[in-house]
């Protein structure tokens, strides 16, 4: 995950670069401002790769916990990089699945 978050970096980065020269080119060509509004195609992407690194981090903390790990079955089969709308429900059913395994978890360990 973090090669991904590397690329992304760099993407965005290269994006404002490509808009500052953007910019600097229609103001020596016209005198009338033009906003230059750039919508990354991988935005979803880098949304679920964030998502993804954030759930697996709280797995991993509470992975010693065999009911947690029978949680995880129900998400770890989905394909987390499918953006698609089927993907985007998909993963959601199992996200609040897997949630409210590890809430009930949270609590036996509060109690």
């Amino acid at each position: 995950m973090i090669g991904a978050e590397e690329v992304f970096r760099t993407w965005e980065e290269v994006i404002k670069e490509f808009t500052n020269v953007a910019r600097e080119v229609t103001r020596k060509r016209s005198e009338k401002f033009i906003p230059i509004i750039i919508h990354a195609a991988h935005s979803k992407l880098q949304e679920r790769v964030t998502f993804v690194r954030g759930f697996r981090k709280q797995h991993e903390q509470l992975n010693s916990m065999e009911k947690v790990k029978l949680a995880y079955e129900s998400v770890k089969d989905i394909d987390v990089l499918d953006v698609s709308t089927e993907g985007t429900v998909f993963l959601t059913q199992a996200e609040n699945s897997y949630n409210e395994s590890v809430l009930r978890v949270k609590q036996i360990l509060l109690s």
